[in-house]
């Protein structure tokens, strides 16, 4: 708010180049097959879930996706979401979120877990990155430009963690990265037992309460962010309390 706008001009530009490839039905078909994509790699995961022995991915959806379209999120559904309407809450079918093992859709644990984080470093280690990780699930994005080979790359990398988790291979195996960070503690440990550790640690501080409460409860504002960079532009400085005594 105080600086030039020279820095928008890269943006402004590149509204206009998006706004000019979407025109038409050119920008139908970019979007409809991105559409597409999303929805076939869905029903492979499914399809693959099936078909695997022991665990496997899950996909966080509705359980009909054969139309193209935002589903909605039914109150009656086993999203795990509380108290909305049927009409209130959608789903955009290019946001793929995967689930792993260790918690269920309605926030219980399971005794066997793989937590998400491990999944997004392998997966990091293969050039793919997640868009968000959560404890137990990853968001892809099926954006304009994910095409085909994108998506199998991506699926072969899923099935090549379920091998090699089901084989139990090392740590420094798996995980190089990882491993280079502290050798000596990862030397001899396994893929499943670093897996089963956190997957402990979250059950035993009971996680999916702490982060119900954590979104549940919002915080006192005590100066709007209308005041706060008035304040700050004419270097009005103070702290403010919080409510363990500290301030900031």
């Amino acid at each position: 708010m105080h600086t030039t706008t020279s820095p928008h001009y890269g943006i402004v530009a590149s509204t206009e180049t998006a706004a000019a490839m979407m025109k038409g039905n050119a920008g139908k078909r970019l979007i409809n097959g991105s559409i597409e994509r999303a929805i076939k790699f869905r029903k492979e995961i499914k399809r693959l879930r099936t078909e695997s022995d022991g665990w496997f991915f899950d996909v966080w959806q509705p359980d009909h996706i054969d139309t193209t379209e935002c589903w909605p999120l039914r109150s009656d559904s086993t999203h795990g979401f509380k108290n909305i309407d049927n009409e209130h809450m959608y789903l955009d079918p290019i946001k793929v979120t995967l689930l792993t093992p260790g918690m269920e859709k309605d926030g219980t644990m399971s005794d066997f877990g793989i937590p998400a984080s491990i999944v997004a470093k392998y997966l990091d280690e293969h050039g793919i990155v997640v868009e968000k990780t959560g404890p137990y699930n990853l968001l892809f994005l099926f954006s304009i430009g994910i095409d085909k080979t994108k998506a199998l790359s991506l699926l072969r990398a899923l099935t090549d963690f379920k091998r090699a988790f089901d084989l139990n291979l090392r740590v420094k195996n798996m995980l190089p990265s990882l491993y280079r960070e502290d050798p000596e503690f990862y030397e001899n440990m396994r893929i499943q037992e670093l897996a089963q550790n956190i997957h402990k640690l979250i059950v035993h501080h009971n996680l999916p309460d702490l982060m119900y409460r954590a979104f549940e409860v919002l915080p006192t504002m005590v100066m709007t962010p209308y005041a706060i960079p008035e304040r700050a532009a004419r270097y009005d400085r103070r702290s403010l309390p919080r409510r363990n005594g500290r301030s900031y």
